[in-house]
């Protein structure tokens, strides 16, 4: 089985992707990049769960255009514009399933409300290997495969989370923001700019 996995410098994207590979599952490793310094982290936590190379993609393009919409929205927005793109990626590579690090209710764009309205963008299985996992269980992980001091090193708070982030977005609410964006520019001008760190 294959699956294209979303990670960051974080914590928890790369244990979720360590779990999937014990699992068999062949990974394809995607990072939003608006920041070469923390790819190159990310492509340093990669190698340390056993991956060689970094499929990565300009964000910038995309954030500032969500700046059109309703910034409580930010987060969910931003994530159902990723899993649009990494669905299109997904496809091209003949992955089965994506993956992502989200543990359930831990920061905005992962509460229950929030995750629905995420993967309401896409017709595709989300794994999620972390989603019950409390935070000290994950850092015990992380910590026994090497990557805790990594993610220590390289991540940051995005910049991009609003003050007061919705919690209980509905999905008409998504889709009125929406209607504001080029989605199919978007995910089509994001997928030409893909570049590979190995």
């Amino acid at each position: 089985m294959k699956a294209v996995s979303l990670v960051s410098s974080g914590i928890d994207s790369p244990v979720a992707t360590y779990l999937m590979i014990k699992k068999g599952f062949d990974i394809l490793p995607l990072y939003f990049s608006t920041d070469h310094i923390e790819a190159v982290g990310v492509l340093e936590l990669m190698k340390k769960i056993g991956l060689k190379s970094l499929t990565y993609i300009d964000f910038s393009q995309v954030q500032e255009d969500l700046n059109k919409c309703d910034n409580r929205y930010r987060c969910v927005l931003c994530k159902r514009m990723m899993y649009r793109i990494a669905d299109k990626l997904k496809i091209k590579n003949r992955s089965n399933v994506l993956v992502t690090g989200e543990n359930l209710a831990q920061v905005a764009s992962q509460t229950l409300h929030n995750m629905h309205a995420i993967s309401e963008s896409i017709n595709t299985d989300v794994i999620r290997p972390l989603l019950c996992y409390d935070k000290k269980d994950i850092i015990d992980i992380a910590r026994k495969i090497g990557t805790y001091d990594i993610s220590v090193k390289y991540n940051k708070d995005c910049s991009f989370v609003p003050r007061n982030p919705a919690t209980k977005t509905r999905i008409d609410a998504i889709h009125k923001e929406e209607e504001k964006l080029d989605i199919k520019q978007l995910v089509q001008s994001s997928i030409l700019k893909i570049s590979v760190l190995d």
